[in-house]
């Protein structure tokens, strides 16, 4: 089964996206997001999505801006980052 970080690099992959995919191992860090379920999608310093590993295509849903209508969040700009 794949997990969280090799889902979001093939949605990226897929979209064309350039993105800086990490991962995040800091209980700390992850609660400065207001991340209280792991695993976490975190785009531009927000949590999007939480407490399970989505698939490749409810990601690419997510990354393309389709979930960010409704949310107050940025939607994406050039990968995964938002214009200033």
């Amino acid at each position: 089964m794949p997990d969280n970080g090799e889902n979001v690099f093939n949605a990226c992959a897929e979209l064309d996206l350039a993105a800086d995919i990490s991962h995040l191992y800091d209980v700390r860090q992850y609660a400065a997001l207001g991340v209280r379920l792991t695993p976490a999608v975190i785009v531009d310093g927000k949590a999007v999505l939480s407490g399970k590993v989505p698939t490749v295509e409810e990601l690419k849903k997510l990354l393309k801006g389709d979930a960010y209508q409704g949310r107050g969040l940025p939607r994406p700009y050039n990968g995964l980052r938002t214009p200033r």
